[in-house]
């Protein structure tokens, strides 16, 4: 679609300092180069705090500044934000423990944090609904989920005796448009 470009402006919004922030600064700084070669407007620093048919509004809180973009048309991917169910049950929990908006606190062997003694085995948590300090992305996510198979096969989900959960990053890659990709 080549003239599509002129017929629009593309706003990216990151409330970051920076876009694609799993990868290293340097990628993300080649990436946001790129996109703004290509046109886009990229706005970092800034947390959309609203929007009507019409508009959007930007907080800026490292400036101190309120932006606002008109706009016909919102494309709204943001937030990493758990889900309701799974707040609900962090909150049920243990309130005091479970305070990651994310979601549901998990230690090593990704039990979920807070449980009375006696049931920590009873409650896990697994990629988008546990807060581990891992990034939330589906390679962490599919990893968690083969240690949890097989601490269940193995240890019929006693984790005392498992080792903790290790990570084993393999490297993470973001399309950027054009038939190019961010690779780290």
């Amino acid at each position: 679609y080549p003239k599509f470009d002129q017929k629009i402006n593309i706003h990216l919004i990151e409330a970051f300092p920076n876009i694609l922030n799993v990868f290293s600064k340097n990628v993300s700084a080649q990436v946001q180069d790129h996109l703004q070669s290509h046109g886009v407007n990229v706005v970092v620093n800034s947390a959309v705090t609203g929007a009507t048919p019409s508009s959007v509004t930007l907080s800026n809180k490292k400036e101190n500044k309120t932006t606002v973009i008109d706009t016909n048309t919102l494309v709204w991917t943001g937030g990493i934000r758990a889900r309701p169910i799974t707040s609900k049950l962090g909150q049920t929990i243990n309130k005091e423990v479970q305070t990651d908006r994310r979601g549901l606190v998990v230690d090593e062997k990704l039990r979920v944090k807070g449980l009375p003694k006696g049931h920590e085995d009873d409650i896990f948590a697994m990629g988008d609904c546990a807060f581990s300090g891992l990034p939330p992305t589906a390679q962490v996510a599919s990893q968690q989920g083969t240690y949890l198979g097989r601490l269940f096969r193995d240890q019929g989900g006693h984790a005392d005796e498992a080792q903790p959960f290790k990570y084993n990053h393999k490297g993470i890659m973001a399309y950027i448009g054009d038939a190019e990709a961010a690779v780290s």
